[in-house]
């Protein structure tokens, strides 16, 4: 089996501006493979200079950075797009970023979505949540089932997202994802370096 990358997703609310490169270098140390920058509330000028810091910090750590949403930022400072349902359009991201760029797209639960986003270019696809998960308030879990069915159907690299952490990457590995997506599960802990470690062991024991 192949080894299943370690995805990490900031937020700006569990990481305070002033430790921010800190505490993202303690999980890049712990064993994350991708990192991608998600604010939901800052101006893309004033989050230019952090971009730009982090993705100076995950080209020296040899981590892949991709930015949420943000095409425009992304384009500024050569990074990868994770897209959802209400961003741009895969196709444009392409056009935009050019044909090396990583693209991803959220695709909830849907194989159809999953199929449209590789034909408009996109690079891999995020299936969630898996489980609930505070960062997607009132939306069900959608369980494990659509992996299985995306390993199936889908010849694309699928991520799967949503409510992941030590009690549970275990039975979503099991699934053969490409990448595993964690938010809280790294930067809720007291020390998200240790908690990267501990999901990194996880994954390489149950590969």
């Amino acid at each position: 089996m192949a080894k299943i990358l370690l995805y990490a997703i900031t937020d700006e609310k569990l990481i305070p501006r002033r430790d921010f490169l800190r505490v993202v270098e303690s999980a890049l140390l712990g064993g994350v493979d991708i990192l991608q920058l998600r604010d939901k509330t800052t101006p893309d000028e004033e989050l230019l200079s952090l971009a730009r810091e982090l993705k100076a910090l995950c080209s020296e750590h040899n981590v892949l950075f991709i930015i949420n949403d943000r095409l425009e930022l992304a384009l500024k400072v050569g990074a990868g797009l994770h897209l959802g349902d209400e961003d741009a359009p895969v196709s444009v991201a392409r056009k935009a970023l050019g044909p090396d760029a990583v693209i991803g797209r959220s695709c909830h639960d849907s194989l159809a979505l999953a199929l449209a986003a590789k034909a408009q270019g996109a690079s891999y696809v995020a299936f969630g949540p898996i489980y609930p998960t505070p960062t997607k308030p009132g939306l069900a879990g959608i369980g494990t089932g659509i992996l299985e069915k995306a390993s199936e159907a889908l010849d694309l690299p699928f991520a799967a997202i949503g409510g992941i952490d030590e009690s549970n990457i275990r039975e979503v590995a099991r699934k053969n994802p490409w990448a595993i997506c964690v938010i809280r599960a790294i930067f809720a802990k007291p020390d998200p370096g240790e908690a990267a470690a501990r999901l990194r062991e996880v994954l390489d024991s149950a590969g």
